[in-house]
């Protein structure tokens, strides 16, 4: 992922959380994408942004209101924010 990218993670951030208009389910495929790896070096540096972001996936996924697609979108983007516990290394065991 480019550096530019990892740059622009707290405006995600920002939108997820309310600080910032928009949806927070529009903004989790695109920061998920950036987080995507989870031995990234950089996921460090932003890490109080990817707990932001991953909480407020997994509160999404506990809310019986939402809509089908942005639980799809939630339950996608959930395990990147997740980090190395969730990488699909530990999944083959």
């Amino acid at each position: 992922m480019y550096d530019a990218s990892w740059a622009a993670l707290p405006t995600p951030a920002e939108i997820a959380c309310g600080r910032a208009p928009g949806g927070p389910a529009d903004v989790l495929v695109p920061a998920g994408a950036i987080t995507a790896y989870a031995e990234d070096p950089r996921r460090k540096v932003y890490e109080r942004e990817i707990g932001e972001l991953l909480a407020v996936g997994r509160g999404l996924l506990t809310d019986a209101g939402i809509p089908a697609p942005s639980f799809v979108i939630c339950l996608q983007s959930v395990p990147a924010f997740e980090g190395p516990e969730s990488s699909p290394r530990r999944w083959r065991g």
